[in-house]
């Protein structure tokens, strides 16, 4: 009996070949499916990130009602309560009540893998500079006026960017004495758009790459989500015509 039962054992093992056939097979399904899973977790991301722009916008409509449809100002050097993002409860936070998060507030976008270490809270998102009282003055020009501009006075509100997202700086990037990592300023142009160069730049992450495998998420004026590659203009200063211009509030409309 004893014989027999050693010979059944030996019958219901599985042999070498057979162990490395099934690593083999499992090693091929899973280099198939892992681009699947890289994508899937990518756009799963990307989605979130427009869910955050979603919610900025309501905030800045809260604002608009509250202060006679005028929007924040997009920022400047010095600090008001005015600005759309800052730590002092003025700006759009006095609706959202989440930049003390941190990294998983709806100021960040979740594809953002580094570090925050700046004195001011974590964003990934800059607001359009042009978008002001004087309007469509060129950054950093524009950076002393401090009044946002009318809604109404937003000629084409469904292709005027509101919100872009940024180039985070990198820890070689000092300011006050203190490092600026992962640091996106408050306001901008397409130069300030991550993946606008084409090449890396000193002292921001990853300039030369966009935020969603070659491309951005933009919220425009009325509420809508564009997504997109960065716009490129070479050294040339910026949109000259309709059929290219999604930043100026009134020139070239």
């Amino acid at each position: 009996m004893a014989a027999v039962r050693s010979k059944a054992q030996a019958v219901s093992g599985f042999t070498l070949i057979e162990v490395l056939v099934v690593i083999s097979i499992i090693a091929i399904l899973a280099s198939m499916l892992f681009p699947v899973f890289v994508s899937c977790r990518a756009s799963a991301r990307k989605a979130v990130c427009q869910s955050n722009l979603k919610q900025l916008y309501d905030a800045f409509q809260l604002y608009a009602c509250d202060w006679d449809d005028t929007l924040p100002c997009p920022g400047g050097l010095t600090g008001d309560l005015t600005y759309w993002a800052q730590e002092n409860g003025g700006g759009i936070d006095r609706y959202l009540k989440c930049q003390d998060l941190g990294a998983k507030s709806v100021y960040c976008c979740p594809s953002y893998a580094g570090e925050f270490r700046s004195i001011w809270s974590p964003r990934t998102y800059g607001m359009n500079s042009f978008l002001r009282e004087p309007a469509d003055l060129q950054f950093p020009d524009c950076l002393p006026y401090l009044a946002g501009i009318r809604q109404s006075r937003v000629k084409n509100p469904s292709k005027t960017i509101l919100l872009y997202e940024g180039i985070p700086a990198n820890s070689t990037y000092i300011n006050l004495g203190g490092s600026y990592e992962g640091y996106v300023y408050r306001c901008g142009d397409w130069k300030w758009v991550r993946g606008f160069y084409s090449i890396p730049q000193n002292y921001w992450q990853d300039a030369d790459k966009p935020w969603h495998r070659g491309f951005n998420n933009y919220l425009m004026c009325d509420g809508h989500i564009v997504t997109m590659p960065p716009e490129k203009y070479g050294s040339f200063p910026g949109p000259t015509s309709p059929a290219n211009n999604l930043w100026y509030a009134r020139r070239l409309r």
